[in-house]
């Protein structure tokens, strides 16, 4: 599976944690579940996800002195079908507001279409926030479909055993 946000924050925090058992200790799971968040083979809480930001965006901001090459990219942030957007403009491609220093979730990141600024680990939680309504909204969809599928049958059912 393709890595994700939640699967790159996993990875990172694993690298700063020094395992991923000492992960799993610190978000208080099993082992195996962190590993099966990160592969991306089952969903993570959203919960857990904050709890790795917020350690993850703490380190970040103790090592937060280091210097990277200027440089124009363009960022976007995706989790499945739901992309990062500007809370201004509803732009999807950020650049970090200062190119000098490295891409950190303390750090401010600008929309590319309008400029307004916003914190890195501010738009991946939001990211986050609306990826979970999302699968929320799409697990209701598919249980109305089926339930409206079942109706359907029990109504043939019964339609049928009027007709004999």
């Amino acid at each position: 599976m393709s890595d994700s946000v939640y699967t790159k924050v996993l990875k990172q925090a694993a690298d700063l944690e020094g395992s991923t058992q000492a992960l799993a200790a610190r978000l208080r799971v099993p082992e195996n579940t962190l590993l099966r968040w990160m592969s991306g083979r089952a969903q993570m809480p959203l919960q857990a996800f904050l709890n790795a930001m917020e350690f993850v965006a703490a380190r970040e901001q103790q090592n937060a002195e280091q210097v990277a090459p200027a440089s124009d990219e363009k960022l976007t942030f995706k989790i499945g079908p739901v992309l990062a957007r500007c809370a201004s403009c509803e732009g999807t491609e950020f650049r970090r507001a200062d190119p000098a220093h490295p891409l950190h979730y303390a750090r401010n990141l600008a929309c590319r279409s309008c400029g307004t600024e916003v914190k890195y680990g501010t738009l991946v939680v939001e990211l986050a926030k609306e990826t979970s309504i999302h699968a929320r909204s799409r697990l209701a969809a598919i249980k109305r479909r089926e339930a409206e599928r079942q109706e359907r049958t029990r109504l043939r059912l019964v339609k049928g055993t009027r007709q004999e």
